[in-house]
């Protein structure tokens, strides 16, 4: 028997990079909550990624302690990735 899939959607959330306001898309559990829950908790995530250093933009090499990359599509699309785990 297989299991079911979890269903994910994207959500267009923002967070502050130094001093300006940015926008990337995030894939999201979708638990059912409305939206506007699920914005406010994923963009509280990605601010905690950018506080913390754990976010790298383009596609350099990660430096040691980031987590998440933020990608860049040819269509201008920022999209949030996760690369590696961190223990800390």
């Amino acid at each position: 028997m297989k299991s079911p899939k979890n269903k994910t959607k994207m959500l267009r959330v923002s967070y502050l990079r130094d001093g300006n306001r940015q926008s990337v898309d995030v894939e999201v559990p979708d638990s059912g909550e409305p939206d506007e829950v699920l914005i406010e908790d994923a963009s509280k995530f990605v601010q905690t990624l950018e506080d913390n250093h754990q976010l790298s933009y383009g596609t350099d090499p990660l430096s040691p302690g980031t987590t998440h990359q933020i990608e860049t599509h040819p269509d201008g699309t920022r999209r949030l990735r996760r690369k590696r785990f961190s223990t800390i």
